[in-house]
């Protein structure tokens, strides 16, 4: 019951139904995207990807000093949840502003993005 009620926690909140979103239409997202997309700050983005990453929904992979998430295998096999997540998704008009930031965040190299929010350190 422990991973039902962390599936269910992460689920709960806008901006991460917002990342799942995402991740649906695309196979990965570097955090500075996800960052972008949101935006919220970097210490925001990471708190929303850990509850994925801890529920199961998403993995992240490291890549030098870039870090990239996809959808975790065990959601993708879930045949039931992608598609109730899919429907429920395509149904909020309020993700329809996304679609057209996600084209424009993935017309832009991750590097040109994480220049714009570095503040430091990037992507991590």
């Amino acid at each position: 019951m422990t991973r039902t009620l962390d599936i269910l926690k992460a689920l709960a909140d806008g901006n991460r139904l917002r990342i799942l979103a995402a991740l649906l239409r695309v196979e990965e997202l570097c955090a500075c995207q996800i960052i972008d997309l949101l935006g919220v700050s970097g210490a925001t983005t990471s708190r929303h990807l850990a509850l994925l990453a801890n529920a199961g929904l998403v993995t992240g992979r490291r890549a030098g000093r870039w870090i990239h998430y996809r959808l975790a295998g065990n959601v993708l096999d879930d045949d039931l949840l992608i598609q109730w997540l899919s429907g429920k998704l395509s149904m909020a008009p309020e993700l329809e502003r996304d679609r057209g930031r996600l084209a424009e965040i993935l017309s832009c190299r991750p590097e040109d993005i994480c220049a714009r929010q570095r503040v430091g350190s990037c992507c991590g």
